[in-house]
């Protein structure tokens, strides 16, 4: 039996497909809310098999649960080999720190725990980009780019970077297990959460871009990597799985020319954002409004960062999508959206 956490959500909807194209193991997937299977469910159909039967969707035995309910995750864990622990919270407000704590680390501690006393052979989980440090001697973000804590990182980085520690310690104990840092995932279905918002915040078209840079990756070859690394045991490692390194402005133009819009032409100066992230935290504290950004995720934006894909590439002699054509796949997939 395999077990994934996560499933549905991006890359949790992808990885089922996946497993089932295998046709291997019977697979137990754990959700949260009836709302979401239904939104995973519907993905599946749309843009997995094109509109066919979801009849193969049902063969999942999809299992209500938490990863931080552990009498509930113990009756998840019977009969369970392998694990994907796809499952996650993604935010970078300050206000969230705990959130992140309680699912990123304890909720990974709880699965690894519950991996060695179940006796499960394989693990692999889902990190992030968001947890390298590189050292200003590094051109490209690798594997070897340990974390710094001297260093401002993100309340996400440093949930996620817990997570991890968690695994590795796990290891130690005897957990045949891989660890994945994906960079941007691009994929269709969910467009209002995550990098689906890539596409839903331009279908009006923008003006404006940022000078910044980041590793981007198809979530159809995340969830290939994932599977191939667990059948040919490539355990105690790490793996960036980033396919293309490009600037923010590139993306835009991209996807703006997918949706017919015309691509941006006005730089957002550094202290642009940074009054709008002033004016959000304001908002923050006098009214019930989420800001969109942080100081980090600001940050973020105006770097150009790089990474190495070396290491998976030579490991599984993998080709990656070309992330122009990811773009094509999933911008022409949200235009039929949008025409639905």
């Amino acid at each position: 039996m395999i077990l994934v956490t996560g499933a549905t959500g991006l890359v949790g909807t992808y990885l089922i497909a996946a497993l089932l194209k295998r046709n291997k193991q019977p697979i137990r997937a754990l959700y949260r809310s009836g709302d979401k299977l239904e939104t995973a469910r519907a993905v599946f159909s749309t843009y997995i098999t094109q509109g066919t039967s979801t009849e193969i969707f049902d063969r999942v035995e999809w299992f209500a649960g938490d990863i931080i309910d552990i009498p509930v995750l113990e009756k998840a864990f019977e009969g369970v080999t392998e694990v994907y622990h796809v499952a996650g919270c993604v935010s970078f407000q300050p206000k969230d720190a705990e959130l992140l704590r309680k699912i990123n680390r304890e909720g990974t501690a709880n699965m690894v725990n519950l991996s060695l006393d179940f006796k499960v052979e394989k693990f692999c989980y889902v990190s992030s980009i968001a947890t390298l440090n590189k050292s200003p001697k590094q051109d490209f973000y690798t594997e070897e780019s340990h974390w710094d804590p001297e260093l401002k990182n993100s309340i996400y980085a440093i949930s996620k970077y817990g997570g991890e520690m968690e695994v590795w310690r796990a290891t130690e104990e005897g957990l045949n297990a891989v660890i994945v840092n994906p960079g941007i995932i691009v994929g269709s279905g969910f467009w209002n959460t995550g990098s689906g918002r890539l596409f839903s915040g331009l279908k009006k078209g923008t003006p404006f871009y940022m000078e910044g840079g980041s590793g981007y990756v198809d979530v159809r070859d995340v969830v290939e990597i994932m599977c191939l690394l667990m059948e040919e045991n490539k355990f105690r490692q790490r793996y960036i799985l980033v396919s293309e390194n490009v600037s923010f402005k590139s993306c835009i133009d991209q996807i703006s020319i997918i949706l017919g819009k015309k691509p941006p032409k006005t730089k957002i100066p550094n202290w642009g954002l940074k009054v709008i992230s002033w004016i959000e935290t304001l908002l923050s504290y006098v009214s019930n409004y989420t800001p969109k950004f942080s100081k980090e995720l600001l940050l973020g934006l105006f770097e150009e960062n790089r990474y190495d894909n070396t290491k998976i590439k030579e490991s599984l002699d993998f080709k990656f999508i070309k992330i122009s054509d990811a773009l094509k796949v999933h911008g022409e997939n949200y235009k039929e959206f949008l025409k639905s």
